[in-house]
């Protein structure tokens, strides 16, 4: 069983816009990443007040809060980036998701992986501690460049760490870039702690990003393995068809509704 949501800002930076292009696709469920461009871990209690309050006039739930956590290097100072992780804590119980999405830290180029497995784990324990004690799950997604761009070194963090409340955002376009085959490679590893699949899809050979179903991911035999698990996965919408960048994308309305209809054609 699959729900659906998705990245609205890929849509505008205006909140209202976004919820009324999602609205007309038939979603009510945001990964809420940024509003009017401010990043979701920038929040003051105004935004977020402001943020809730227009949610709950359209109807709309949070499924994620989509943060920017681990998006650091594994050099830089962890301390304020821990202040701000307990703020996307405290975002995340205010508008009442379970999940927050996380990274594993941008390693040194120049270096190899294993020797920042230590202080990765050390940072992401100190995390899930504190999503322990707030009875919420973390949600650590691949990506180029970071400690688990690849699956089996974010096999290591979710078997190391062994808590309920560190799961995988498993993101099959992400290892597509990576030169990971996501189905027969990345699946099978990570497939009993998947909680969320992104979706967004493409091709090895130009690393470019395209609607699910037209590149070479596999979304479709992803989705298969996973409703034969007979549970309910969150399925995020991300599809950066126009921009992808650091901390977010974009694909305006045109796009974002061509990605939206290719994820309804292959999961209905």
């Amino acid at each position: 069983m699959f729900k659906i949501a998705a990245f609205g800002d890929e849509i505008s930076p205006d909140l209202n816009e976004q919820l009324t292009v999602m609205h007309q696709l038939g979603l009510d469920c945001l990964d809420l990443r940024s509003a009017w461009g401010i990043n979701i871990s920038g929040f003051t209690n105004t935004d977020a007040e402001r943020v809730r309050n227009i949610l709950a006039e359209n109807r709309f739930t949070v499924a994620t809060i989509a943060s920017p956590i681990g998006k650091i290097k594994i050099t830089d100072e962890f301390t304020p980036h821990l202040a701000a992780f307990n703020r996307c804590v405290e975002l995340a119980r205010y508008f009442q998701t379970p999940y927050i999405r996380i990274f594993s830290y941008y390693l040194p180029e120049t270096q190899p992986a294993d020797k920042y497995r230590d202080e990765t784990l050390t940072r992401l324990q100190q995390q899930v501690d504190i999503a322990r004690r707030n009875n919420l799950v973390l949600v650590l997604e691949n990506e180029e460049g970071l400690y688990g761009a690849v699956p089996e070194r974010c096999l290591d963090l979710v078997r190391t760490i062994n808590s309920p409340h560190l799961r995988i955002a498993f993101d099959p376009a992400n290892y597509v870039l990576v030169d990971v085959k996501p189905y027969t490679r990345a699946y099978p590893l990570l497939q009993e702690y998947i909680e969320i699949c992104h979706l967004k899809d493409g091709f090895y050979h130009n690393r470019s990003i395209t609607p699910v179903g037209e590149g070479e991911a596999r979304i479709k035999d992803i989705l298969t393995a996973l409703r034969q698990k007979n549970r309910l996965y969150l399925l995020s919408i991300e599809p950066h068809l126009a921009a992808a960048g650091k901390f977010g994308g974009f694909s305006g309305v045109d796009l974002f509704s061509t990605a939206v209809r290719a994820v309804q054609k292959i999961v209905t």
